[in-house]
Protein backbone atom coordinates (compact mmCIF):
# COMPACT_ATOMS: atom_id res chain seq x y z
CA UNK A 1 0.00 0.00 0.00
CA UNK A 2 1.34 3.40 -0.94
CA UNK A 3 2.85 5.40 1.90
CA UNK A 4 3.53 2.33 4.08
CA UNK A 5 6.99 0.95 4.78
CA UNK A 6 7.71 -2.71 5.55
CA UNK A 7 9.51 -3.48 8.81
CA UNK A 8 10.82 -6.84 9.93
CA UNK A 9 9.65 -7.87 13.41
CA UNK A 10 12.09 -8.79 16.13
CA UNK A 11 12.11 -12.39 17.24
CA UNK A 12 11.23 -12.54 20.93
CA UNK A 13 10.67 -15.13 23.62
CA UNK A 14 7.24 -15.21 25.28
CA UNK A 15 6.28 -16.47 28.70
CA UNK A 16 2.99 -18.30 28.36
CA UNK A 17 0.89 -20.86 30.21
CA UNK A 18 -1.32 -23.30 28.33
CA UNK A 19 -4.73 -23.63 30.01
CA UNK A 20 -5.53 -27.18 31.14
CA UNK A 21 -8.99 -28.80 31.27
CA UNK A 22 -8.86 -28.92 35.10
CA UNK A 23 -7.93 -25.23 35.54
CA UNK A 24 -10.54 -23.03 37.19
CA UNK A 25 -10.92 -19.54 35.79
CA UNK A 26 -12.73 -16.97 37.91
CA UNK A 27 -14.35 -13.84 36.50
CA UNK A 28 -13.36 -10.69 38.38
CA UNK A 29 -15.33 -8.20 36.26
CA UNK A 30 -14.37 -5.71 33.54
CA UNK A 31 -12.75 -8.40 31.31
CA UNK A 32 -10.49 -9.41 34.22
CA UNK A 33 -10.08 -13.04 35.23
CA UNK A 34 -7.93 -15.08 37.62
CA UNK A 35 -6.33 -18.51 37.24
CA UNK A 36 -4.13 -20.40 39.67
CA UNK A 37 -0.75 -21.20 38.12
CA UNK A 38 1.98 -22.89 40.21
CA UNK A 39 -0.01 -22.24 43.41
CA UNK A 40 -0.28 -18.51 42.67
CA UNK A 41 -3.33 -16.57 41.52
CA UNK A 42 -2.59 -14.81 38.24
CA UNK A 43 -4.89 -12.03 37.02
CA UNK A 44 -5.27 -11.59 33.27
CA UNK A 45 -7.43 -9.85 30.66
CA UNK A 46 -9.68 -11.76 28.26
CA UNK A 47 -12.24 -10.44 25.81
CA UNK A 48 -13.60 -13.84 24.81
CA UNK A 49 -14.19 -17.24 26.41
CA UNK A 50 -11.02 -19.02 27.55
CA UNK A 51 -10.90 -22.69 26.54
CA UNK A 52 -8.50 -25.51 27.50
CA UNK A 53 -5.56 -25.35 25.12
CA UNK A 54 -5.61 -21.55 24.96
CA UNK A 55 -2.70 -19.58 26.39
CA UNK A 56 -2.23 -16.95 29.08
CA UNK A 57 0.66 -14.70 27.99
CA UNK A 58 2.78 -12.90 30.58
CA UNK A 59 4.62 -9.84 29.25
CA UNK A 60 4.99 -8.23 32.68
CA UNK A 61 2.97 -7.77 35.86
CA UNK A 62 0.61 -5.30 34.16
CA UNK A 63 0.47 -7.08 30.80
CA UNK A 64 -1.05 -10.55 31.19
CA UNK A 65 -3.68 -11.60 28.67
CA UNK A 66 -5.51 -14.47 26.98
CA UNK A 67 -4.61 -15.69 23.50
CA UNK A 68 -6.56 -18.32 21.57
CA UNK A 69 -4.63 -21.50 20.83
CA UNK A 70 -4.91 -21.10 17.05
CA UNK A 71 -3.53 -17.56 17.12
CA UNK A 72 -0.75 -18.54 19.51
CA UNK A 73 0.29 -21.42 17.24
CA UNK A 74 0.21 -19.16 14.17
CA UNK A 75 2.50 -16.57 15.77
CA UNK A 76 4.89 -18.71 17.84
CA UNK A 77 7.03 -21.80 17.51
CA UNK A 78 5.36 -24.39 19.73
Amino acid sequence: MEGFTEYESRPIMRKAYQVKAHDEIRALGDASFAINIAKKDVTFKAHETVFPGDFIIHNGEDDVYHCRQTIFHDRNIV
